[in-house]
């Protein structure tokens, strides 16, 4: 098997909790891929977030990491990489069966949420279609009552038109 992507051997995941125990390696090497750093970060969290294809899909491929473990915060990877402009992850992500509805557990924001409230609106379009066509609701209700359609009438933008269905 090849050898793990970089990301997933960086210092910053020595300082993860020793309680949990690393995924097995199907290759028959064990590596930290389930440990989390000291803000409870997954590898697959941080790698979506940093907008790292090649560490997601390793992840994935090799079925180490839920695709929808939430990080401290509460937002799921798919959640992260909405609000972080990471197209390519996005799509990566709802393949895996990601759930494009997932709400954080603080603010209950979903990624619909997530990519209209961050990202700019061209940012945004082919991110929020994306989660569109997996069928994100543009009716979910965040913890304060708001809609992924009221955000983006509420922003005044291009957004609004692709939240249309």
């Amino acid at each position: 098997a090849p050898p793990a992507p970089a990301a997933l051997l960086r210092p910053r995941f020595r300082g993860a909790r020793r309680s949990h125990k690393p995924a097995a390696d199907p290759s028959g090497h064990d590596t930290p891929i389930a440990a989390r750093n000291k803000l409870r970060a997954s590898s697959l969290t941080e790698a979506s977030l940093a907008g790292d294809l090649e560490t997601v899909q390793f992840l994935l491929e090799r079925g180490m990491v839920d695709v929808d473990d939430l990080a401290k915060g509460g937002a799921s990877s798919l959640s992260l990489a909405s609000a972080a402009g990471r197209l390519n992850v996005v799509k990566l992500l709802l393949t895996a069966g990601a759930n494009p509805n997932s709400q954080g557990k603080v603010h209950g924001q979903t990624p619909l949420i997530r990519a209209l409230h961050h990202q700019t609106d061209s940012e945004a379009v082919g991110i929020m279609q994306l989660l569109i066509d997996a069928k994100a609701d543009v009716d979910k209700r965040n913890f304060e009552g708001a809609t992924p359609i009221m955000y983006a009438a509420g922003l005044g933008d291009d957004r609004t038109g692709a939240l249309e269905v």
